[in-house]
């Protein structure tokens, strides 16, 4: 729905959005002066996706870039290259020209050879250590770049709020995609007064959830994308535990499940 969405927006406001616009410059202008801001495509532009919504983060992407006048190079993750695949079949099916969306896979040296290729504008959406490495190659040849890079996203609850409703936020923020969101809940500040009950609740909601197969309706949780992320997030565990964290449900994984 975000990605018809945006389509839809893009095909309406395109030449409201590029239009050309007109600056006012006040006493200068009754002198015959005048000026404007106009938009031009940049020419190639680089986009390397990530997994965690492997369609809806570049499709908006290379919609944007396709609607400045731009061609697109797309790198989808090395965990999800049918996706960056499916969006070029896409492209075919709305009867693109070739060559305006291409789709290369492989894994991060395929990356920093897009980043290397002398193409004329980048977008990264991934961690911060590739991001800074990615940030630092563009600057080097003055490539504009966008980056959406990992954070650490809070979560405030003070006295006065509904704790149901606020306790609920929490446990969807938290496990929403399996966790797998760059704006997930990520870490909570709660008010002293309410803490406990707070706590009670995000716990008790959390052990109601059923984890099982991504196919199966019932289940609220499956699995991460991959075994790296999996040991990733098994290493802050610890380490949280390690520094004094008590895991007041789960903490390991689970046994006896596959993938």
């Amino acid at each position: 729905m975000p990605v018809m969405e945006l389509c839809t927006y893009v095909a309406k406001h395109t030449e409201k959005i590029l239009r050309r616009q007109r600056i006012w410059l006040g006493k200068w202008d009754w002198m015959g002066r005048s000026s404007s801001i106009e938009y031009a495509p940049l020419g190639t532009v680089g986009i390397i996706s990530p997994w965690n919504y492997p369609l809806s983060i570049p499709a908006g992407q290379v919609m944007m870039a396709v609607m400045a006048g731009n061609t697109v190079v797309l790198k989808p993750s090395e965990h999800t290259p049918l996706l960056g695949e499916k969006i070029a079949q896409l492209a075919r099916r709305a009867h693109f020209p070739n060559g305006v969306i291409e789709v290369i896979c492989g894994d991060g040296k395929t990356g920093a050879a897009l980043v290397a290729a002398g193409v004329d504008k980048l977008v990264f959406t991934g961690s911060v250590a590739t991001g800074k490495k990615i940030m630092a190659a563009c600057a080097d040849s003055l490539t504009p770049v966008v980056l959406e890079l990992g954070g650490k996203d809070p979560m405030i609850v003070l006295d006065d709020a509904d704790v149901e409703v606020a306790a609920s936020a929490a446990v969807w923020g938290a496990f929403s995609n399996n966790g797998q969101t760059c704006a997930s809940v990520e870490r909570l500040y709660v008010d002293k007064k309410v803490a406990q009950t707070f706590i009670n609740k995000v716990v008790a909601k959390t052990k109601a959830l059923s984890q099982g197969s991504g196919l199966d309706p019932n289940s609220d949780l499956s699995t991460l994308n991959n075994e790296h992320q999996l040991s990733i997030v098994e290493r802050q565990v610890q380490a949280a535990v390690a520094e004094g964290a008590r895991p007041m449900t789960g903490g390991e994984r689970l046994a006896g499940k596959t993938g």
